[in-house]
């Protein structure tokens, strides 16, 4: 398994932080007052790199389960025929995609959980009038009128950065100011370092802490690395937190460097939560001790209602396991489309997938139904700006201790960077 998050690919196309291409929403005009009188089921089918997401089909299915249960909408269920793996191959992406809506004829493609879900998958399917919802891991999801990110858009498109990663951080080091707090951005030794970099410090300086060193300094994974130097390089900017914007590899052997150098400064990483890796690799488990973690949806550990019932869901289907990032997506991917097809019928929109898109897009707010759940987003608005929610936890022996709990942050626009890079 790889550990992802939204990190993973700003790291990666930082570059865009300043443009994303813009594809027209659909009009907002009324769409058609009657529904369809076929009380047919509502065919729904996802797409995921399975490997990394193990829960997601069952955190999705529990969520829907719970809804046919109560009757669906209008008498119309959900059948969920499951989720297909593309392995992260872009080109098995692209004919899953075009299998499921041409051979198994679904009116939703959901959840969608991979990197390699790509502009072609998107534009057939925009194509098709057929909307996608899941976790918007790749920019290709922004400005796209069909794409329904559970989280919203990736990188904020219109001058704006969100408050979750300093936000949450502040938090933790509360009553200490933010203007007190000097941070380190660490990023791979990678072409897209310097982009990055320049867009997380806005992260930092958007709560007014000071970035005192911004570099993409560490080789890539793979390869065989003395992390003693690097250690030595960042703590000369004396920082109060180092941000690790690394992959999960590099990012736990310079953390193991860090302890190994009897260094306190925090470590701040946003690929350091995974479900169970701590009983299972003693060795990641020693690099990790103390360190500050973050996951970007509702974690089993903040134990809020919505985990709760997350967690009833899936016994009442069968499926009684620790609630983790996998089903943690698939369900609240399963609660918006809940929501949005309630939308649809209420408006007298039809059930289609052109018709739960334009209700949607002619305004609609996905609320948050339980505390602690995922963060309300509203559309079209989203499409741009999502609002962004963090659990931010420290790693105790073999667990992740909640020390600020599940919260969504608001968006504010990006100031001018003052901050130290190379």
């Amino acid at each position: 398994m790889k550990w992802k998050s939204r990190h993973h690919w700003i790291t990666l196309v930082g570059a865009l932080v300043v443009g994303v291409s813009t594809v027209a929403l659909p009009a907002t005009t009324a769409v058609a007052a009657t529904s369809s009188s076929s009380k047919a089921p509502i065919v729904v089918g996802g797409i995921a790199e399975a490997a990394d997401y193990p829960g997601l089909a069952d955190g999705f299915n529990a969520r829907i389960a719970r809804f046919n249960k109560a009757g669906g909408v209008e008498g119309r269920k959900v059948q969920f025929i499951g989720v297909q793996d593309d392995g992260g191959d872009p080109s098995r992406d692209q004919t899953l995609t075009e299998s499921l809506v041409q051979e198994q004829h679904v009116d939703i493609v959901a959840p969608v959980v991979s990197e390699v879900f790509n502009p072609s998958a998107t534009t057939f399917l925009a194509a098709q009038k057929v909307p996608f919802l899941g976790w918007g891991l790749a920019p290709d999801w922004c400005n796209v009128p069909y794409a329904f990110s559970v989280d919203g858009c990736l990188i904020l498109t219109d001058g704006k950065v969100s408050l979750a990663t300093g936000g949450a951080l502040a938090k933790y080091l509360a009553p200490k100011k933010p203007s007190q707090t000097t941070v380190a951005i660490v990023n791979g030794d990678i072409p897209t370092a310097a982009a990055s970099g320049a867009y997380e410090a806005n992260l930092f300086e958007a709560v007014g802490m000071k970035v005192v060193f911004n570099k993409g300094i560490v080789p890539i994974a793979g390869t065989s690395t003395n992390y003693a130097p690097y250690v030595q390089q960042i703590e000369a900017s004396k920082p109060d937190v180092v941000f690790l914007s690394l992959d999960f590899a590099s990012a736990t052997g310079l953390s193991a460097a860090f302890l190994a150098a009897g260094v306190k400064t925090i470590l701040y990483s946003p690929v350091g939560y995974s479900e169970g890796i701590l009983e299972t690799q003693p060795s990641v488990k020693a690099a990790l001790q103390g360190q500050v973690v973050n996951s970007e949806m509702p974690a089993a550990e903040d134990n809020s209602p919505s985990i709760k019932q997350l967690s009833t869901d899936l016994k009442a289907i069968g499926k009684a396991q620790p609630v983790g990032l996998g089903a943690s997506l698939g369900y609240y991917t399963a609660d918006m489309l809940v929501q949005m097809l309630q939308n649809a019928a209420k408006k007298g929109a039809p059930l289609t997938g052109a018709g739960i898109t334009q209700a949607a897009n002619s305004g609609f707010t996905y609320q948050q139904t339980l505390k602690g759940g995922a963060c309300s987003q509203t559309f079209p608005a989203a499409h741009k700006d999502g609002i962004i929610g963090l659990t931010l936890m420290v790693v105790s022996g073999s667990q992740y201790k909640v020390k600020v709990p599940y919260a969504c942050y608001p968006n504010v626009a990006i100031k001018t960077t003052t901050s130290t890079s190379g």
